[in-house]
């Protein structure tokens, strides 16, 4: 079981640079988790693809709609006073800290191609490239 952020699920879901790879991290361990908040921050990113022109509203939804189906189990609640505390202690955002709090509370790894919390947590948050290796 591994934490994965957003841009993980986005890079295995929408085709792209890092699709490949977010495969081979799906191949290695399937079962993931992440807060609830991935949905939103997956919408926004779907968003961004419809209002920059690079994708079809219609698409978008039938791709929104796909991608629910597959990932609907993966949520869980992280402990909201953890995530309050990172965000003062290790100045990062409560939405990263979510994330950052449930790999913590459930003591797996934070899959994440943030450098950010790449660095703020080495023991914690492994690239892609590092879990796959």
């Amino acid at each position: 079981m591994i934490v994965v952020d957003t841009n993980v699920i986005a890079y295995l879901m929408i085709n792209g640079e890092f699709t490949d790879r977010a495969k081979k991290v799906f191949m290695k361990d399937p079962e993931w988790v992440a807060p609830v908040l991935w949905k939103y921050e997956f919408l926004n990113i779907l968003a961004t693809l419809v209002n920059t022109g690079r994708a079809d509203l219609n698409d978008v939804i039938k791709h929104y709609e796909k991608t629910i189906k597959i990932l609907s189990r993966i949520e869980k609640e992280p402990n909201y006073d953890n995530v309050l505390s990172l965000t003062k202690h290790h100045k990062i955002s409560a939405y990263d800290a979510q994330f950052v709090s449930l790999a913590m509370e459930i003591n797996i790894p934070l899959i994440t191609q943030d450098n950010q919390l790449l660095e703020n947590f080495p023991d914690l948050a492994k690239s892609m490239h590092q879990f796959i290796s």
